[in-house]
């Protein structure tokens, strides 16, 4: 889990400087397309959240926010069966989402 302050840190991650697998290059390419939307990724049966994204969605929706393996990369997820639920929390916190499936 990432404690709360430690994210000024993850703030300041630059993209260039991460060597991105190629769904979180998938990912980042989507989100340059939506930069206005919260992202969910479709991945196994979760949707996950990364990034700047993920730390929004944590607080909003109360989940926890954890790192990608041992990278600094902040995200979090949510069941696909629990989109509708997650969903609107986001609408109803005023947040436009883009799903990617």
């Amino acid at each position: 889990l990432i404690e709360t302050n430690d994210i000024d840190k993850i703030n300041d991650i630059s993209i260039e400087s991460i060597q991105l697998t190629p769904a979180l290059l998938q990912y980042h390419q989507l989100k340059q397309e939506y930069p206005n939307y919260l992202l969910l990724f479709a991945i196994g049966d979760f949707y996950e959240i990364f990034f700047d994204d993920a730390i929004k969605a944590s607080q909003i929706l109360s989940i926890a926010l954890t790192k990608r393996n041992k990278s600094t990369i902040p995200m979090c997820g949510i069941p696909c069966h629990a989109l509708d639920v997650y969903l609107q929390k986001l609408l109803k916190a005023g947040i436009k989402v883009a799903i990617c499936d």
